[in-house]
Formats: C-alpha cells, sequence, structure tokens
C-alpha cells in the first residue's frame, strides 16, 4: 500500500499509526504506478465499488474490481501496477491495532484472515453495500475530532469477519 510516504503517510513505516483508511477516487490519478514492490509491516486491503486495479503479490496477478476486496497480510510483498477509474478504499492496519487489550488472543487466532500468509481476494455481492458503509463510517470516525478508536477496532473486525 506504500507507494511513497507522500502518497500514502506513513503507511508501512515503522512510527505509522496502527490505521489508515483513504478514500479512492479522483486522487487515485496522482498515485504513481506500478508502484515499487513492498513488504508492508502492516496489513493492507483493498475494496472497490467502481474501477480496477491491478495487484501483484506472491507470484499472482490480482485484478480487484467492483465489489470485490483484496487483503495482504503483513511482510507478503506486493506491488500496485495500476488504477483504473477506482472509487472505493484502500486501507492498513498493523496488528497491534486490534490489541490483546481489545480483542483475546484466542479470538485473534480464530480469524482466519488475519492467519493467512497470502493475499486472499473476495467478491461480494449481497454484503457489499453493508462493507461499503461500514468502510464509509470507518473514514468519517477516522476524521472526527473525538474519534474513538474502540468503535473504529469494532467496526473494523465486522468487516474482517465478512
Amino acid at each position: 500500500m506504500e507507494h511513497s510516504h507522500r502518497q500514502m503517510g506513513k503507511m508501512g513505516h515503522p512510527d505509522m499509526e496502527p490505521f489508515s483508511l483513504k478514500a479512492l477516487n479522483e486522487s487515485c490519478h496522482q498515485m504513481v504506478c506500478p508502484s515499487p514492490i513492498i513488504r508492508s509491516v502492516i496489513n493492507s486491503f483493498i475494496f472497490l465499488t467502481e474501477g480496477e486495479v491491478l495487484v501483484e503479490s506472491c507470484n499472482n496477478n490480482f485484478i480487484v474490481k467492483k465489489d470485490e476486496f483484496l487483503f495482504i497480510p503483513n511482510g507478503v510483498p506486493f506491488s500496485i501496477k495500476y488504477y483504473k477509474e477506482c472509487i472505493g478504499y484502500m486501507g492498513g492496519f498493523h496488528n497491534s491495532f486490534l490489541s490483546p487489550d481489545f480483542i483475546q488472543p484466542n479470538s485473534y487466532r480464530a480469524i482466519n484472515l488475519l492467519q493467512s500468509s497470502t493475499p486472499t481476494k473476495e467478491h461480494f455481492t449481497e454484503d457489499s453495500l453493508r462493507i461499503n458503509l461500514t468502510l464509509k463510517k470507518i473514514m468519517e470516525e477516522s476524521k472526527s475530532e473525538k474519534k474513538n478508536d474502540s468503535f473504529i477496532k469494532i467496526l473494523l473486525l465486522d468487516l474482517i469477519y465478512s
């Protein structure tokens, strides 16, 4: 997810925020593609409501389209090859964001997506609107002056369980 510090803030950097979410819209054309291959310290994800993104990871190409969600676990190398008319979200979170004081270690280990060592792509039809609204709520809460990290964590867990 880290194309450059200018484009994505400090995602992937050791002193980064533990959670970050960016809207993909008209700003996509400003991102430099293809991006260099990175091995991020955060779990990264993309969800699209329109358009297309090509991500290369683990010797595979993942074309993410409308109503699709791509999860890339931390430490897995990837590169974004192109964006095409994207609307949706791109984000990431450090494992510490869902810390033991928020979620029990056994519960964390039970979340298959967080235990994966390879990218996972899911297509949603019926849940797409709910996922989009959840990400919109997370975005709004992230920008709030009275940001509530616990609320963001609950919404993020809802998204991951989906």
